[in-house]
């Protein structure tokens, strides 16, 4: 009988243990909390069924950019108005597609193809009643505000909106800030969507 206490108390402490184990709490999970920025805009997450396509930018650092406006702003120009209150833009960001070289593909009109959508799409938006805490400086552009969205999540994200601001400040503000404004003006009259190549990378401005 001595010989096996050894194994019987191995299998009391086994059981013991397992026993534990069962009746142990579910540990809490803690979800940390996620300061989400607020611009007091929100995101038209139908904007590709609902807006106007009517620019597609291809670009020296091998992107995309396709630029929609909500039906208001097609509107007023097509009537030769300012802008409305209300109105937003919208410009979402592809990568352009390669081939095993690494040359961008085009299609058959000669533009580039795009592949992957960036992650974050921006916004700007015209009102008139933007408070300071939701503009990105406090300083500038008073009726549009700039923000920048998750595509996925739709949420704001913490992209700097001030290089947005600041560009738009500087070199839009004959043309109610929106540096595209002839180009929807050229859409309107042409009723097609317009392309064009810009040889700066990034955000620099080609529309003169």
């Amino acid at each position: 009988m001595k010989k096996f206490l050894p194994l019987i108390y191995i299998g009391i402490t086994v059981l013991v243990l397992a026993l534990t184990a069962i009746n142990r709490p579910e540990p809490e999970i803690i979800t940390p909390v996620v300061n989400i920025p607020d611009f007091g805009m929100t995101f038209p997450a139908t904007y590709r069924e609902d807006f106007v396509l009517y620019l597609v930018v291809d670009r020296v650092d091998d992107t995309v950019r396709h630029v929609f406006a909500d039906p208001d702003v097609i509107s007023a120009i097509e009537a030769g108005e300012d802008i409305p209150y209300g109105s937003q833009i919208v410009i979402e960001t592809w990568d352009a597609d390669k081939d095993l070289l690494g040359n961008v593909r085009r299609d058959n009109r000669g533009y580039f193809v795009p592949e992957t959508m960036r992650p974050n799409v921006h916004v700007m938006e015209k009102r008139i009643d933007w408070t300071t805490d939701q503009l990105p400086s406090p300083a500038g552009v008073i009726d549009w505000n700039f923000g920048s969205f998750d595509a996925e999540t739709m949420r704001p994200s913490d992209e700097n909106r001030n290089d947005c601001l600041t560009c738009h400040d500087g070199g839009a503000f004959r043309r109610d800030f929106v540096f595209s404004r002839s180009i929807i003006e050229t859409f309107v009259a042409r009723d097609t969507v317009q392309y064009i190549f810009c040889s700066l990378p990034r955000r620099g401005n080609c529309i003169r």
